[in-house]
């Protein structure tokens, strides 16, 4: 509970215990010595914290404190209601499209990016079957997403594990389409994966970093070139040419 709550509910308190004290005096009107300590107490319960007739003592503290206490373990009450009500309820994932038109069941994971296969040890391009299907594929791969068609070159950012010559499988396809159905997965299309060639490994053009602090005669002038895998599209998994 925060300080500005805190201090709302004891002037809250204040005010309700302020006009107890009135109505017991206007009560007690009969007996003079009661009357004078009763009004004696409400002009003093606003500086100091309790009050005192011949039959008992009240402390509007107490009774702040109390009222504070039964707030916090009200909100705690209510914050552990919640979280049972949220560890309780079923997950729910979004479903996927699969290649054949309907719904799948619900899908848990996504994927990772990518999986290496290992070295296809090809002699020559005469080796490298690609496919010939008029289909395109959506895939993604790192932060990126490329789409791409069989005997496509793209560039990706470093793949960890992958060399020249290894056949790598995008597994995290978003979209694949022909030249008259298209399937949009949710968020990935089931039993749908792109299949590369790793070409080359390469490094990006530099890009300069500079940096100057003016009036302080101090420049700094960097450069960067990232390393970039280039993949041939070998075959498109999951849809057929219509």
């Amino acid at each position: 509970m925060s300080a500005a709550s805190t201090t709302t509910a004891i002037r809250n308190a204040s005010r309700r215990l302020s006009s107890l004290i009135t109505k017991l005096s206007s009560s007690s009107s009969s007996s003079t010595s009661s009357t004078g300590t009763l009004n004696r107490a409400a002009a003093a319960s606003s500086s100091t914290s309790s009050f005192s007739t011949k039959s008992n003592t009240f402390d509007y503290r107490a009774l702040a404190r109390r009222i504070l206490t039964q707030q916090h373990n009200n909100n705690n009450n209510n914050n552990n209601n919640n979280s049972k009500s949220k560890s309780s309820d079923v997950r729910s994932y979004s479903k996927s499209l699969g290649t054949d038109g309907g719904l799948k069941p619900d899908q848990v994971l996504v994927p990772e990016s990518y999986i290496v296969h290992g070295n296809l040890k090809a002699k020559g391009p005469e080796d490298v079957q690609i496919s010939k299907k008029r289909v395109f594929a959506v895939c993604s791969v790192g932060s990126h997403q490329h789409k791409v068609s069989p005997d496509d070159l793209f560039f990706v950012e470093k793949l960890h594990g992958a060399n020249v010559n290894d056949v790598v499988e995008l597994t995290r396809v978003l979209m694949v389409g022909s030249a008259k159905r298209t399937i949009i997965g949710r968020p990935i299309v089931e039993n749908a994966r792109v299949m590369c060639l790793v070409e080359e490994v390469v490094k990006d053009e530099k890009t300069i970093i500079f940096k100057k602090r003016r009036r302080k005669y101090s420049r700094r002038w960097n450069g960067a070139r990232a390393i970039l895998t280039s993949l041939r599209v070998t075959d498109v998994i999951g849809i057929e040419e219509d």
